[in-house]
């Protein structure tokens, strides 16, 4: 799997969950322990790449911590069920280089006062294999829907509490895996939400903002993360009046 998706972040972050502080040697361990081995290259590339995305922070030479605000909130995973596993394997299987991110739309119904009677899966591919896959879970599901328009949205799919909506994924778009499945990061969610506005109809409005105080409340959010894929979605600024308006936090 690419170093891209971060695969390695929610492992990390489990590990060193109850460490006050950690060192270098302790990191090098954790990642040789997964992987006897990896050059010390990569293991010195994943430390700059969890200071960069503010996972954690240095302490001093060759020592390191979990900033505080962050620590004391819980890591977001997607309400996966064995049916959800099993979907994942059987796409991955078939098209074992594409990349996808999966999840369940009820994962963010806990945040909502009126609850969407749907209980939708999302299913993101690169869009050169959108079609691919569409077709290929057509065979044997009925209620598959490749990026529906607003038309099919409001006559299809909103009457299909079991959708799965198959949508073509942005380019660098922050995954990663859990549950051997790989999924949209908590702030690659906020943003779609905020952005696709035609899929994502039912979580508009006040919801929205119930969703987002929820999140933030909740989860451990990485803002650099959030900040550059909202900027790679066009939707940063937006995103940050919104944030104010509706939360009274300021994103910077």
């Amino acid at each position: 799997m690419s170093e891209k998706l971060d695969h390695f972040i929610i492992a990390f972050q489990k590990h060193f969950a109850n460490r006050g502080e950690f060192t270098t040697k302790d990191v090098f361990h954790f990642f040789e322990k997964q992987d006897k081995d990896i050059p010390k290259t990569t293991i010195h590339w994943r430390i700059y790449k969890l200071k960069e995305q503010g996972i954690i922070e240095s302490l001093g030479r060759g020592l390191y911590k979990f900033p505080d605000q962050q620590q004391s909130k819980a890591l977001f995973v997607p309400a996966f069920t064995k049916a959800h596993q099993k979907l994942f394997s059987i796409i991955k299987k078939q098209f074992p280089l594409a990349v996808i991110g999966l999840w369940p739309v009820r994962s963010l119904h806990e945040f909502m006062v009126h609850l969407p009677a749907v209980d939708w899966t999302i299913i993101e591919v690169e869009k050169e294999l959108d079609e691919s896959v569409y077709s290929f879970l057509r065979e044997n599901k009925q209620d598959v829907y490749l990026n529906p328009d607003k038309k099919t949205m409001e006559q299809s799919v909103a009457y299909d509490r079991q959708a799965f909506i198959i949508k073509s994924m942005i380019s660098q778009s922050p995954l990663i895996q859990d549950n051997n499945i790989v999924h949209p990061c908590i702030e690659k969610i906020q943003t779609d939400l905020f952005v696709d506005k035609t899929i994502y109809n039912v979580y508009q409005g006040d919801e929205l903002a119930n969703i987002y105080r929820g999140v933030f409340d909740k989860y451990q959010i990485n803002l650099l993360r959030l900040k550059r894929y909202a900027h790679r979605r066009y939707a940063w600024d937006k995103i940050k009046k919104f944030v104010k308006q509706e939360t009274d936090r300021e994103l910077v």
